[in-house]
């Protein structure tokens, strides 16, 4: 079925925003929007994702790399990229364990659904028992 295109759609309107005077339509979505992030992006620290931790001990492994680098400096590196590698580890099991929690998600909804409609079959049987 086509449909015949009219001059607007709903949602899609041509009106200058309030905030800044431009068109809506070519208005970029704002850091100031509270639909700026989605899934609680906002809270979570940039410093802790794995990409960030991954380039950090990538530029520590430069830094030792060096010639003529103090040993006070190496050893200070050494042990700041093994903290690094730890909580790289960490974080990558965090991530495990949230894909493992959102893989088996629905499959957990669903048993309880059963097993809720299981008590509740359960009672009604039980209450009609004890009425007669």
């Amino acid at each position: 079925m086509a449909r015949a295109r009219s001059g607007s759609r709903p949602g899609h309107s041509r009106a200058p925003d309030r905030r800044s005077g431009r068109d809506a339509a070519t208005h970029d979505s704002d850091s100031e929007s509270p639909q700026a992030t989605v899934d609680g992006a906002e809270s979570r620290d940039p410093s802790t994702s794995a990409v960030r931790l991954r380039s950090l001990i990538r530029g520590v492994n430069r830094l030792l790399n060096k010639p003529g680098l103090g040993e006070d400096v190496r050893q200070a590196q050494l042990e700041r990229k093994a903290e690094l590698e730890q909580l790289l580890q960490s974080r990558r099991s965090e991530l495990k364990k949230q894909k493992i929690h959102l893989r088996y998600k629905h499959i957990r909804f669903f048993e309880r659904v059963k097993l809720e409609r299981q008590i509740r079959s359960v009672k009604k049987k039980l209450a009609s028992l004890d009425d007669a």
